[in-house]
């Protein structure tokens, strides 16, 4: 295998930023135990140059949220024409924003909750509200890790919340409460094919699966692989990897869904999922019998390959 320089892209400047340098110190020990020659950057750091990046043969960015998994660094690093890891413009911001990932899901039959993105008329909103009825979770179209998500019970909660939200976070996804078992779907490209691991089950004991439970070590149960019957698996798996193909999406994505009475209702996609001990994706690799230094030597050589290939 060649013995290849990779530039570990983590921190940045979003609200995961410390998700995002612990998935980047995890990500620098498989990287380091598979071989590879890493250099760990925060871009945001002084004297930082992108030009110093063209030294390298691959970047892997493992930048969460805003300003990382957005489009905003993939186009900057194909307007040098370097080679990364991971989803390309498109796929990153497409997927970023959770209103327009609603309108694909609905436009290529994926079942999804039923909500809108919020404008600026106050009053507007609150109506479009009641016509889904309480409660309903509110989270903002471009952040991740559960960031500035909340459930508003009632309407006079509503009228509290909803405009100092609206302020800091000026769009946002408001969605019916989907009533069921929360589950996470992890497909990664691995040896030439699209995997769909072991699906993971979440139980929390957060009212939902919020930041705290997330990157907290037993604040939340994982149950893998979540115990459903074949036909069901068989059914998650279909939807996950059209997902994966319509969306266009490359190396490792997580999607997040619903298990309700009536099937599963899809909520996002992560284009950069989390890689901290805590994370969902590695305890799926796990299970899956896939080592993280395996999982880094396939993302390296995607990538490697894809640019080779252009």
């Amino acid at each position: 295998m060649p013995s290849y320089k990779i530039a570990l892209l983590a921190g940045g400047v979003s609200a995961e930023k410390e998700i995002s340098t612990r998935s980047g110190q995890n990500l620098y020990k498989a990287l380091k135990e598979a071989g590879f020659d890493t250099t760990l950057f925060d871009p945001i750091d002084f004297g930082f140059n992108v030009q110093e990046l063209k030294k390298f043969d691959i970047v892997y960015p493992i930048l969460h949220g805003t300003k990382g998994e957005d489009g905003c660094i993939q186009g900057l690093l194909e307007s040098y024409n370097i080679p990364y890891t991971g989803s390309n413009i498109m796929a990153s911001s497409l997927t970023m924003d959770k209103g327009m990932t609603k309108k694909v899901f609905q436009a290529i039959d994926i079942p999804c909750a039923r909500g809108f993105v919020t404008g600026s008329n106050l009053k507007e909103n609150l109506q479009k509200i009641d016509d889904i009825g309480y409660p309903v979770f509110i989270k903002p179209s471009s952040e991740g890790s559960s960031v500035g998500t909340l459930i508003l019970h009632s309407k006079q909660e509503a009228k509290e919340l909803l405009e100092n939200h609206l302020e800091k976070y000026p769009s946002c996804l408001v969605e019916e409460l989907l009533v069921g078992r929360e589950m996470t779907v992890g497909i990664v490209e691995y040896q030439k094919q699209v995997k769909v691991l072991p699906i993971l089950e979440l139980k929390s004991k957060k009212e939902f699966y919020d930041y705290e439970a997330k990157y907290t070590a037993g604040m939340t149960e994982f149950i893998i692989p979540a115990p459903i019957d074949d036909q069901l698996l068989k059914q998650i798996t279909n939807d996950a990897l059209k997902i994966f193909e319509e969306f266009q999406l490359r190396d490792c994505v997580r999607i997040d869904l619903i298990l309700t009475k009536n099937g599963p209702k899809y909520l996002e996609i992560n284009t950069a999922p989390g890689m901290t001990h805590t994370s969902d994706i590695p305890a799926m690799l796990k299970v899956a019998n896939i080592s993280m230094s395996d999982f880094v030597t396939n993302i390296v050589n995607n990538a490697k390959e894809r640019f080779s290939c252009t």
